[in-house]
């Protein structure tokens, strides 16, 4: 029997210039933390800092251009807050709610651990979870990525995700962010309806 690995699901990455991985990484070295299940996280969601939403900005457009989102609906940076997970720490399995796009920016790489778990759900049993299958591991299908510095990701905010234990000293950091859209949204091309969103940016707040 062969097994195929078909119906991948798209995730965008980019790099950043290592000047603004380290100028974010300073700044979010002195930010207050707060526990956050089992690892820390800033006190706000509004972190901003206008170089590296820039940048987050234009990766967002390039993504929701090739998505094929309308030119005229955007996708704003709603929330944005910074993690820190140290030694025996990890992060549980969770979504991104009230969000379409979310992204992880890593600004640490050198760990033994703490990669990045993303899980699909195994589209053969979804709708029969009441079945007591045998292979009840198989439930979810994973795929990890390890911390690149300077690394961003852009992914479904639907879409599970975990962070493994760290097993050595380091600190891990990273920025996460959450997306909607604002704009004129239509289901056709006459637009015959139409939904108008104004979501408030993180840019608003400051």
């Amino acid at each position: 029997m062969i097994k195929l690995g078909l119906l991948p699901t798209t995730i965008y990455e980019f790099h950043s210039s290592v000047e603004l991985v380290d100028k974010v990484l300073d700044k979010v070295k002195n930010l207050e933390m707060v526990p956050n299940e089992s690892n820390r996280r800033s006190v706000t969601d509004l972190f901003f800092d206008d170089d590296l939403f820039q940048w987050f900005e234009n990766c967002i457009d390039e993504a929701k251009d090739d998505i094929g989102i309308p030119k005229d609906v955007k996708l704003v940076i709603t929330s944005c807050w910074a993690n820190r997970t140290n030694k025996m720490n990890a992060h549980h399995v969770h979504t991104h709610p009230n969000s379409f796009m979310s992204g992880i920016y890593y600004l640490s790489d050198e760990h033994v651990g703490g990669e990045t778990i993303f899980l699909t759900q195994n589209t053969w049993i979804q709708n029969f979870e009441w079945i007591d299958f045998q292979n009840k591991g198989n439930y979810s299908i994973s795929q990890n990525f390890t911390p690149k510095k300077g690394t961003l990701l852009l992914f479904p905010s639907s879409i599970k995700h975990s962070v493994n234990g760290l097993r050595n000293n380091s600190d891990r950091f990273s920025i996460a962010f959450n997306t909607f859209f604002s704009g004129t949204i239509s289901n056709d091309a006459q637009k015959l309806t139409r939904l108008n969103i104004s979501s408030r940016s993180v840019r608003d707040y400051q």
